[in-house]
């Protein structure tokens, strides 16, 4: 591992989270591209943080017209390309894998 870090800001200041970079065992090749390096970056929303802060659990049901977290929960999406590869789950948790 190259290096590791908690993070109070990713992807643009809405996540909080870690980033680690780890060399691979030996270069792999995408196409003529030679990758050496694999970034890993994780966060969870700051306002859901807040939440879990002010309410750790919820012992009645949700009332949808209050709750922040059905807000928050939005889609789950994936999104890919030649060297980056991203999965979000609404706008609670972000995922990324950076391959260098």
């Amino acid at each position: 591992m190259l290096e590791s870090t908690s993070r109070a800001h990713l992807f643009g200041g809405r996540y909080r989270g870690r980033e680690v970079t780890f060399q691979l065992p030996r270069p792999i090749y995408i196409y003529d591209d030679m990758i050496s390096k694999v970034t890993v970056r994780q966060g969870m929303n700051v306002d859901a943080i807040d939440l879990l802060r002010e309410q750790p659990t919820i012992e009645t049901l949700i009332d949808p017209s209050r709750n922040h977290w059905i807000d928050m929960m939005g889609a789950n999406i994936i999104q890919d390309d030649e060297q980056t590869a991203t999965l979000q789950f609404g706008s609670i948790f972000r995922s990324e894998l950076i391959l260098n």
